[in-house]
């Protein structure tokens, strides 16, 4: 039943308007979900990752596509046809359910997103959506990856912008801001997330946040300051001789001034303020 399908860069999948066929489940690579208005400029509706799915309303209710969709990098994708599906769904109430449930979360994500533009200044959005798209590449530390690695931006200033709806230099000029206070990090080509409590005094700067999105940030600034701490004990020169000799643990920590953006040498840094985690409760692991 299933059909494997191989596209590349800028490939289109399905057109606007058009019927989509069935389910199509994203193997690896990713696409661009877009409409282009009159004079031809591109709006970005969003990103299909690996692992998600494209197509589920038009299979249940049969209508063509919402918005055409077109291969962002080389990627593989399966292709479940409509009318075997639909059967088979009929017959298996629990897979019918676990349908339900995706589409469900999926319009979810869909409502938080049309409310960024809505409520949210651009520096608020922009930290939602780097938030949103650090998390794909957040495995690493999760599995204990024994490298020195920080999560990576997976969309570009460019595809950002699109889905903001503005110009690529005002993303450009607020994730240089972003980079100055600490939140971001310029890694070659790529910029990574470095400070993920700072960033969530963005997200939350406007209007508090979901309470699972919320618990996600702090869990991922737990586990990227645990790697840190890793990562150091791992470089730290192990020490030789007899314990006498062993150099004396500092009484306290010095900061020198230029480790924080201020230039200061007492570590507080005016610009971001770090969410108050004392009134939070348990966590939940995602």
């Amino acid at each position: 039943m299933s059909q494997l399908w191989r596209f590349e860069k800028g490939d289109l999948v399905c057109a606007f308007a058009e019927d989509v066929g069935g389910l199509w489940i994203i193997a690896n690579g990713s696409l661009i979900s877009h409409r282009d208005n009159l004079e031809g400029r591109r709006m970005i509706q969003g990103i299909v990752m690996p692992g998600e799915l494209y197509g589920i309303a038009p299979l249940f209710d049969g209508k063509p596509a919402l918005t055409a969709v077109s291969a962002r990098e080389p990627a593989n994708l399966v292709l479940l046809p409509r009318e075997p599906l639909i059967m088979l769904l009929r017959e298996n109430a629990a897979r019918l359910f676990e349908f339900a449930l995706y589409f469900a979360n999926r319009t979810r994500v869909d409502y938080e997103r049309a409310q960024i533009g809505l409520n949210n200044t651009l520096r608020c959005q922009l930290a939602k959506y780097l938030a949103y798209f650090s998390g794909e590449d957040f495995y690493p530390l999760l599995e204990g990856a024994a490298f020195d690695w920080e999560p990576p931006i997976m969309v570009t200033q460019q595809e950002i912008a699109g889905m903001m709806g503005v110009s690529r230099q005002s993303i450009s000029k607020l994730m240089t801001m972003m980079v100055r206070q600490g939140v971001l990090r310029r890694r070659g080509a790529q910029v990574c997330v470095t400070d993920y409590l700072k960033l969530l005094a963005f997200m939350e700067e406007d209007e508090p946040i979901a309470a699972d999105w919320r618990d996600a940030m702090l869990m991922r600034h737990d586990v990227l300051v645990k790697h840190r701490g890793e990562m150091a004990e791992a470089k730290a020169p192990r020490q030789s001789g007899p314990p006498s000799q062993a150099p004396k643990p500092a009484s306290r920590l010095h900061l020198v001034a230029g480790d924080h953006p201020d230039g200061g040498d007492d570590g507080r840094e005016a610009p971001v303020t770090a969410p108050d985690r004392g009134r939070l409760g348990t966590r939940a692991r995602r």
